[in-house]
């Protein structure tokens, strides 16, 4: 099945049935007494990538930016563009299905 994405472009699943199985690794959640039957599968792409983002070292979050951005607000000095934000919600409700 193939997912439809904000820009328009086709999008797969990971997994998309059992046939692929074998390239997927399960990873069963672990509680005592409780045997609740759910799984997780990681294909071997996503493995791939996590494994590159974390032998990449870069920080998910930038905590330089952060930081600065935390100070101009409890300084009082932070603005917002608010036609910016405006332009951008429309942006994206432009990407939207249409739900009426």
């Amino acid at each position: 099945m193939a997912i439809e994405s904000i820009s328009g472009n086709s999008i797969q699943p990971l997994v998309s049935s059992k046939a692929n199985a074998k390239e997927t690794n399960q990873v069963q959640p672990k509680a005592s007494g409780v045997n609740s039957g759910n799984s997780i599968d990681f294909s071997n792409t996503a493995q791939t990538f996590k494994a590159a983002l974390a032998a990449s070292g870069a920080p998910v979050v930038n905590e330089d930016r952060v930081a600065a951005i935390k100070a101009a607000v409890q300084s009082g000095n932070y603005q917002v563009d608010s036609a910016k934000v405006a332009q951008k919600i429309i942006q994206f409700e432009k990407h939207l299905p249409n739900s009426t």
